[in-house]
Formats: C-alpha cells, sequence, structure tokens
C-alpha cells in the first residue's frame, strides 16, 4: 500500500512536521516565492493531480522553514510566515486524504494547528 494509507501516523522522522516554531523569517520576496509555488500547487490540486500538488506543498513547506543551523535558539516566529506554513499544511493535509494517505494527513493537520 501506500505511505500513511494504515490511518496510523508515519513512522517517518520528518514527521510531524518541523511546526511553526521553528519558522525562520522570510523576505517579502521570499514569502512571494512561496506563495507562487502554493498557486501552482493549488492548481495542480484542482486538476486533480495530487502527487504533484503534494510534491509543491511540500517544497513551499520546506522553503519557508528552511533549514535551522545547530544550536541557533528559537525565534519569534513572524505572523505573515505562521499563517502561510498553517495554510500550506493544511492544503497538503487535504491532498494527502485525496492520495488516501491517511497517516500523513492526520501529520500534516496536526502541525498545522
Amino acid at each position: 500500500g501506500f505511505p500513511g494509507k494504515t490511518g496510523k501516523l508515519p513512522k517517518n522522522p520528518s514527521y510531524p512536521p518541523r511546526g511553526l516554531s521553528k519558522t525562520r523569517a522570510m523576505s517579502v520576496e521570499g514569502l512571494e516565492k512561496i506563495e507562487e509555488i502554493k498557486g501552482k500547487a493549488n492548481a495542480a490540486f484542482k486538476e486533480n493531480k495530487f502527487h504533484s500538488a503534494c510534491e509543491l506543498y511540500s517544497a513551499a513547506i520546506e522553503t519557508l522553514e528552511g533549514d535551522k543551523p545547530e544550536g541557533e535558539e528559537k525565534a519569534e516566529v513572524p505572523e505573515p510566515a505562521a499563517k502561510l506554513l498553517a495554510v500550506l499544511l493544511s492544503n497538503r493535509a487535504m491532498t494527502r486524504l485525496r492520495l488516501e494517505e491517511y497517516g500523513f494527513a492526520i501529520a500534516d493537520a496536526s502541525a498545522a494547528l
């Protein structure tokens, strides 16, 4: 079967997603690029291209979260980035429901909260 299809939370070490508290400050240009990727993912979802949509949402989430250097303290989450991350995670959760990847959908939905 597909990963996450069992309805159990995935055992993948990248889950649950890193979450809102680790979001790094983004430039306006960075947020615009993520919004552009989100638009492409939304279009793919509307065309029932769920695998493509999931990959695009994942790329946007990874870009938004970035890699936190080791030992760096948690920074205050910028409000626009936190809201955008929550939207991306919930959109990817819906995409994963369509793909019947229930465990992954639960993990994304939980992280969006």
